[in-house]
């Protein structure tokens, strides 16, 4: 198959620079945003991994309340970063939270890490079951959506937010928005959603009407789950 690069028409040493940058900075970024979905997906993985072990290791019993010192303090021994007690109940978390990005974990790497995590429900954990029933379909962002465009210290950020439709907003707003990690943060702490509450008039009890319109942003932005 013969395969050609289109070259601009009489290519000057200017638009070799300009084209030379373009090619840098798309690759870069994308380079960038695979280590990213990378980085997300090992810690919502390890995640899975805890929350299953807890409940169902054949040997749990041994370890009790100092599961997570122990698990800790071997995986720093080998090396492996970010595996603190702290940054270990994150990831159970972001496991349980968000449960859609089931979708994210390919073949190739369920059968390297040799894992049945498989889209649907029977390789969920009670815990991220029970998130699913919590949260309303239509307002929720699909997984592989959601893990190619959100970086893990976004969800760190969005993990901080209790109340499922406020996450949901903030969700929908940073990937339209095309979010940092920053601005994200300077909106949350500036009360963005509530002041959109406040705006069109809309009580937190009346959820429907918020999740409404969550459904139809969602619909705008692409994202939606299927």
């Amino acid at each position: 198959m013969n395969t050609q690069v289109i070259l601009p028409p009489e290519l000057n040493f200017t638009q070799l620079i300009h084209v030379i940058r373009q090619v840098n900075d798309e690759l870069t970024a994308q380079a960038s945003r695979a280590v990213n979905t990378s980085l997300a997906l090992r810690n919502w993985l390890i995640g899975f991994y805890v929350e299953e072990y807890e409940r169902q290791g054949v040997d749990r019993a041994e370890y009790g309340d100092k599961l997570m010192d122990r698990l800790a303090e071997s995986l720093t021994h080998l090396g492996i970063s970010r595996c603190d007690r702290r940054e270990i109940y994150r990831y159970r978390q972001f496991y349980i939270t968000y449960p859609q990005i089931v979708e994210a974990v390919t073949p190739q790497l369920q059968q390297l890490v040799g894992a049945a995590v498989l889209p649907g429900n029977d390789s969920l954990s009670d815990a991220a079951v029970q998130h699913i029933v919590e949260t309303t379909p239509q307002c929720q962002i699909g997984g592989q959506s959601m893990i190619s465009r959100l970086s893990f210290t976004h969800f760190v950020e969005l993990l901080n937010l209790e109340d499922a439709t406020q996450r949901t907003f903030y969700e929908i707003e940073c990937i339209q928005g095309n979010w940092s990690v920053r601005e994200l943060k300077r909106q949350i702490h500036s009360f963005y959603y509530q002041l959109f509450v406040s705006k069109y008039q809309l009580e937190l009890p009346k959820r429907e009407e918020i999740e409404r319109f969550l459904a139809e942003k969602l619909k705008e932005a692409g994202v939606a789950d299927e």
